[in-house]
């Protein structure tokens, strides 16, 4: 059988890897519970007679505005910045560092 070797060594037992499985495992039912409570409210409303697309633009409506105080508390006025289109760049630290580290970040530097 063919030995399958890893590039990085698995963290000591005791160390922290910074993974938090507790939290991964309450955003995984909270995700769960908002779309089965949401599908169960769609088809609720629609039994109703109201129109899909106002059942629709309620909804997004609805997420919206629940989710405009995490975007501005994360971005802050940057979220509502216009300005030229940039390229998502793969490494998100790449950006904030202060010195010109890839042409992707700083065109016109050198990598």
């Amino acid at each position: 059988m063919a030995r399958i070797s890893v590039s990085h060594p698995t963290p000591e037992p005791g160390a922290d890897s910074g993974d938090r499985p507790g939290l991964a495992i309450v955003l995984l039912l909270m995700a769960m519970a908002a779309f089965v409570t949401m599908d169960g409210l769609a088809k609720s409303l629609v039994g109703q007679g109201l129109a899909p697309e106002l059942i629709v633009l309620w909804r997004y409506a609805l997420v919206t505005v629940v989710l405009l105080p995490f975007i501005a508390r994360y971005w802050g006025r940057r979220a509502f910045r216009t300005g030229p289109a940039r390229a998502a760049h793969p490494a998100r630290w790449c950006v904030a560092r202060p010195r010109r580290c890839c042409p992707l970040c700083h065109p016109g530097a050198g990598a």
